[in-house]
């Protein structure tokens, strides 16, 4: 089976990426299936446990291959910025400030 999987930043961990798929159930888990000699990286065994995958690697566990793709950084900036936005600007002008003042 063959699946695509989103870099957010420049890199991911192999355990992260194991726990983020859901192959791995804890940390402990994905550093067995690592030391266990059952992760395939771009064609040979992996065993590097926080190895840093990037964009373009491919993954084999058993009958799953996971090609790694780089997010969009446009999703990713919009993202954050809606984060640094706590308040609408109705919150931020008008209900804040009657409230620290009375």
């Amino acid at each position: 089976m063959k699946q695509e999987f989103k870099i957010e930043g420049e890199y991911i961990e192999l355990i992260q990426l194991l726990k983020a798929l859901g192959i791995a159930e804890t940390g402990g888990h994905a550093k067995y299936i690592v030391e266990q000699g059952e992760v395939i990286r771009n064609g040979e065994v992996e065993t590097r446990k926080r190895a840093k995958l990037i964009p373009g690697d491919i993954i084999e566990i058993d009958d799953l291959r996971i090609i790694l793709v780089k997010s969009k950084k446009c999703d990713s900036q919009e993202l954050n910025y809606f984060f640094l936005l706590p308040f609408s600007f109705f919150e931020t002008f008008f209900l804040l400030p009657s409230l620290l003042f009375f």
